[in-house]
């Protein structure tokens, strides 16, 4: 449907152009412009594809509160998501996301974004901006191939060691000329 009506709007806009210019054929002009709409919808799947965050149509838990969900520093994997159970001063009880209790140090928490946030393109949207929170958007974007994160007006990226297609002259035209956010 998005290419039918991209190549009806480019069509009348030609056809009234060619109606001033004789020579021009209508089936040949209608043949390209149907190629260039093909064309730059496949281009659009591959932004989609390698450079947006894969956004679940519901994102589990977006309606709980999130209140009580913190980070945590630890030693193996930096910081881990736990739930506050009971807050003291100055250790509070906290339930860690294998299950098990464990007491922290209270001023170590760090406040969770509620899951609508993973990915985000900028980390400057971020609510709560932490070194957990960024650490763990950075982590989402990873996991799926997006390697080229902004933090405010700074480009954080992250080396995925392998070949990630998105160095082609056709999405390289999407960026040229534009702001990051016409994109």
């Amino acid at each position: 449907r998005c290419v039918a009506a991209v190549w009806d709007l480019r069509f009348s806009e030609r056809r009234e152009k060619e109606r001033s210019r004789p020579g021009l054929t209508t089936l040949g002009t209608m043949a390209s412009e149907l190629y260039r709409a093909k064309d730059q919808d496949i281009t659009h799947i591959e932004y989609v594809k390698y450079l947006k965050y894969p956004f679940a149509s519901n994102q589990q838990g977006d309606k709980d509160d999130w209140s009580d969900r913190y980070f945590t520093p630890n030693k193996e994997h930096g910081y881990v998501s736990c739930k506050l159970i009971k807050k003291g001063d100055p250790k509070s009880t906290v339930e860690m996301e294998t299950g098990e209790e464990a007491q922290v140090d209270t001023k170590a928490l760090e406040m969770m974004n509620p899951p609508s946030f993973d990915g985000v393109e900028d980390c400057a949207h971020l609510p709560e901006l932490h070194n957990s929170t960024v650490l763990h958007n950075l982590r989402k974007r990873y996991a799926t191939d997006l390697i080229y994160t902004y933090s405010g007006l700074f480009l954080v990226a992250v080396n995925p060691y392998k070949n990630v297609p998105i160095y082609t002259p056709k999405i390289a035209e999407l960026y040229r000329g534009k702001r990051k956010d016409e994109v």
